[in-house]
């Protein structure tokens, strides 16, 4: 089951933190949350968080997408292969319930090759928490050519997705100081952008479509 083919129709809302799409005529609503990413020696990694709910379902899932490049020659399908990924909370292991992976396209862009992957990890709510409430988390990647242990960062951010997640989609309660955290950051990267000479920039080519429409309507008084 592809959980996010897209119908005709569907109403889409944007939250804080994550985006809902209902779908009327399955009667299904997907959630999904920002997207994330990181390397490993053998591919590029993106994923983001999802859950999928209809009249028989709700599924919990992170959808992987892997991109391998090399301008030699072209890359192995094993470097786009997922196998699982793991999470140690609090010297817990906590693995997907179920992997799928599929291979994805190939081509080339000039000199360089490159091919396509993706995955869906499944996990239950209760192994999402534990990733969620976890003190000490270390997480490790599997695909088909071997396995990366990811750096402080990205484990850090990929807990903090989590949290997010589970703040906006189960219960708005948890993990408060995070979401401060997280506007906090967002006022100040907004402020600091438009005290910029970028944000001036904007700034003046606002104030000039304004001045263009009061103009327009000026004349057209006038006509």
């Amino acid at each position: 089951m592809n959980l996010e083919a897209r119908e005709g129709e569907n109403v889409a809302t944007q939250k804080e933190f994550v985006s809902v799409e209902t779908d009327p005529f399955k009667n299904s609503t997907r959630t999904l949350s920002y997207r994330y990413g990181f390397h490993t020696p053998s591919a590029e990694v993106n994923f983001h968080i999802g859950r999928y709910e209809d009249t028989n379902s709700d599924t919990l899932y992170f959808k992987f997408d892997l991109k391998a490049s090399d301008e030699n020659e072209p890359p192995g399908w094993d470097s786009v292969t997922m196998e699982s990924i793991t999470f140690l909370c609090d010297q817990e292991a906590v693995n997907p319930r179920k992997t799928n992976s599929e291979l994805g396209a190939h081509g080339h862009e000039g000199d360089t090759y490159w091919k396509t992957g993706s995955a869906y990890c499944y996990f239950g709510i209760d192994d999402f928490k534990k990733i969620c409430n976890a003190k000490d988390t270390e997480v490790r990647f599997y695909n088909k050519v071997g396995y990366t242990d990811l750096s402080d960062e990205v484990e850090f951010e990929t807990q903090s997705m989590c949290r997010l997640f589970y703040h906006e989609v189960y219960d708005n309660s948890t993990f408060t100081e995070l979401v401060e955290s997280v506007r906090e950051n967002r006022k100040k990267y907004i402020k600091n952008f438009f005290d910029s000479d970028a944000g001036n920039v904007i700034l003046g080519i606002i104030a000039l479509v304004i001045l263009g429409f009061i103009i327009k309507g000026c004349m057209s008084l006038f006509s």
